[in-house]
């Protein structure tokens, strides 16, 4: 009898430690998952912020623009909202495009616009005619095609109702194909186109 309570109170013992180190290991695992848990987690935000820290800020600021003229030789003349930085060629894009007979030498189309920028686009027509203008004016003639009343009052024996006769009839007829055709003007005879035929031009 006495054995056996020896031996019960031996496997009470045994049970009882076995029971207590169970206990103690499984909360010494919560303890180690928890951890691991917090760890995990505190290395997530790490990485979060990381991530963000290296994106790039995205910019709210609006992009400027700008508001450029052309005009002259392009299918859309006017007024136009471009963003800043824009080129010349771009405006003429949005401008439709260049017409027939621009002259394209004559205008830079990579010069980068300005605000209030006024593009005008000649033809080679134009140029022509500015040019022989210009020379006109160098070598003291009248243009004949171009000349109001008053320039065309500087040529001898010209006065105002004669240089009025040369506006209306280039107005009804349209320009001087030669210097001669200044003869068809009424009161514009020979002596008077043999005077003024070395200070016209056309």
């Amino acid at each position: 009898m006495k054995n056996i309570i020896l031996k019960l109170s031996a496997l009470v013992f045994c049970m009882a430690l076995i029971c207590g180190c169970a206990a103690g290991c499984g909360k010494d695992t919560l303890y180690l998952e928890t951890d691991a848990q917090v760890q995990e987690a505190d290395g997530e935000a790490d990485y979060d912020e990381d991530q963000k820290a290296g994106q790039p800020m995205k910019a709210n600021v609006e992009q400027s623009v700008c508001f450029v003229y052309i005009c002259g030789a392009v299918r859309k003349p006017g007024v136009y909202e471009m963003p800043s930085g824009s080129r010349v060629y771009e405006v003429i894009e949005k401008a439709g495009g260049l017409k027939k007979g621009a002259a394209l030498e004559s205008f830079n189309q990579a010069e980068t616009i300005t605000d209030g920028q006024m593009i005008e686009i000649p033809t080679y027509k134009e140029q022509e005619t500015a040019a022989a203008e210009l020379a006109a004016k160098e070598n003291g003639l009248v243009n004949i095609n171009t000349a109001t009343v008053a320039e065309l009052m500087t040529l001898n024996g010209i006065g105002e109702s004669k240089a009025a006769a040369i506006v209306s009839y280039r107005e009804e007829h349209g320009v001087f194909a030669a210097v001669e055709e200044i003869k068809n003007v009424s009161g514009i005879g020979e002596s008077t186109y043999a005077n003024i035929r070395d200070q016209i031009t056309i």
